[in-house]
């Protein structure tokens, strides 16, 4: 196949930075524990990773790389709704967002590994830290669903997220139509990992958002974020972010 779309880069991008942003501003001081403190930042330093693997990809040089990251206005950033939504202080919702999350990045790393160009072993190398992210993810999943209290936690947080959650499949511009089955295997694998954990999956796929964070319209949690995360490079304009 042909390369991959910058479009499509752009949003992965994007998508991974705000997740890695939201994860690493939990380190040290949120969690059941302080090896789930350690963990959180590990799986957040993952994501910033990968975002920088495809920020990179997209542009020519580490200045534009820096400029992408700092410079854009909230509007001009593409990750989706279901990465713009944050609620650091619960716990379940931490867990159900990133497995959705996880899930479905999951499967767009083994669609994109499809392309010929311009990322050999990259998409690979995601996919397998993915997996991990899952494993991870899922087990807390499976604990939480272990009494009532935790069960109904797990429950209120998917009822959240799972309309949000299709916005990540929005296509942006110049994607494949195939794009279109990673939607279909990520229900099925969420069908049968929050299943299994009792919670019930609604019937149907929620409406296709027409102002979806692919075009750049957020929601409020996204500019909060992008505020303080970028706060100190804007008074330091030479930093770079390697």
């Amino acid at each position: 196949m042909a390369g991959c779309p910058e479009s499509l880069m752009l949003a992965w991008a994007d998508d991974e930075y705000v997740v890695g942003q939201q994860l690493i501003t939990l380190t040290g001081m949120y969690g059941p524990d302080l090896e789930e403190a350690i963990a959180i930042g590990s799986i957040g330093q993952d994501h910033l990773g990968h975002a920088l693997h495809l920020y990179r990809l997209v542009c020519p040089d580490e200045l534009t790389v820096n400029r992408l990251i700092y410079e854009r206005e909230t509007t001009a950033y593409r990750s989706c709704h279901l990465c713009d939504i944050w609620r650091p202080d619960d716990w379940a919702f931490i867990v159900v967002r990133q497995l959705l999350y996880d899930l479905a990045d999951y499967e767009r790393a083994c669609w994109a590994g499809r392309f010929d160009d311009p990322w050999p072993g990259l998409t690979g190398m995601m996919a397998r830290e993915t997996r991990l992210h899952i494993e991870h993810w899922s087990e807390w999943c499976r604990l939480l669903a272990q009494d009532n209290y935790g069960h109904a936690r797990l429950v209120e947080a998917f009822n959240i997220t799972w309309p949000l959650a299709f916005d990540f499949f929005v296509a942006p511009e110049q994607v494949p139509d195939s794009w279109s089955a990673c939607q279909d295997a990520w229900v099925e694998v969420v069908q049968a990992i929050f299943g299994a954990a009792g919670v019930p999956i609604p019937e149907g796929t929620p409406t296709a958002h027409i102002a979806s964070g692919r075009s750049g319209r957020h929601l409020p949690e996204l500019a909060h974020l992008l505020s303080e995360a970028h706060a100190y490079h804007l008074s330091r304009p030479a930093w770079q972010w390697e």
